[in-house]
């Protein structure tokens, strides 16, 4: 296989994956001068990582001749990496919210016999809402969650009860929340890509089914279908993961972290 072929199926690859990319941005008003510079922070912050777990000490002369940019360049980004500020709040908000979700659908106390999700008091003692939010986190009052997902229709209150009304954290409004959660999402597909196509001995799990020119109809009931069925896993993954964190608090072993996601997309054809 030539350089040149490489380049091209390289090319090819890119293009498919920063097209949708790249009409989100246009959409947004994100002009190509901005994602430039911020890809070339990006650069220099991937570099330095590498060296990092790789236990080497990295120049900037060094990162610059990885990465091609210049090495004032180099140390003017890294320096701002270095100074970089805390995460911002809508992140931290919806990094809880996924976890108070995981957790009221994960344990038995939070469950009826069903394994549904009970309907809980607002405030006390535990099982209710504002045990379940300061059992994760005491950063964010749990009032301030509580009255984001009501008004996102994710759980409603009723005299000092609280029902969750969806089986899975999908932020209707928040703009932060939204960008944070497709940001995980994709950086973690992408990752598992990455990994794969290092010709790696372990592979990640990484399948997809397509079809083209089905009826509407018929795409419309297979989307009904993988939602019931992505939906039934994914709670079932939860649970297990739940299950396992518990089981591991009082065991001195090393740990690890997972992501795993599902989607559907589909597209009208003229």
């Amino acid at each position: 296989m030539t350089e040149q072929t490489t380049d091209n199926r390289i090319d090819r690859m890119l293009k498919r994956v920063l097209k949708p990319l790249v009409k989100f941005l246009l959409n947004r008003g994100i002009t190509y001068t901005a994602v430039s510079d911020a890809l070339k922070s990006i650069y220099v912050e991937v570099a330095s990582e590498s060296a990092q777990i790789e236990g080497k000490r990295l120049t900037d002369s060094r990162v610059s001749l990885v990465t091609g940019i210049h090495r004032k360049e180099v140390k003017r980004l890294r320096e701002l990496l270095a100074q970089e500020d805390e995460i911002p709040l809508g992140e931290i908000q919806a990094s809880l919210g996924a976890s108070v979700m995981a957790k009221w659908l994960s344990t038995s106390d939070y469950l009826d016999e069903n394994n549904q999700p009970l309907v809980i008091a607002k405030t006390g003692e535990s099982p209710s809402f504002e045990a379940l939010v300061y059992s994760i986190s005491k950063d964010k009052h749990f009032r301030s969650l509580l009255d984001d997902w009501v008004t996102q229709g994710i759980a409603s209150v009723d005299e000092g009860r609280v029902t969750l009304l969806q089986r899975g954290l999908v932020p209707s409004e928040d703009d932060v929340e939204k960008l944070y959660f497709a940001g995980k999402n994709l950086g973690a597909h992408i990752e598992t890509v990455t990994h794969n196509l290092k010709g790696s001995i372990d592979p990640m799990f990484d399948r997809a089914v397509f079809y083209k020119n089905l009826p509407v109809s018929a795409v419309n009931e297979i989307e009904e279908e993988a939602k019931r069925r992505n939906l039934e896993t994914l709670t079932h993954l939860n649970d297990m993961a739940a299950q396992a964190r518990g089981d591991s608090a009082s065991q001195d072993e090393s740990t690890a972290d997972f992501h795993v996601g599902a989607y559907f997309h589909k597209k009208a054809r003229d």
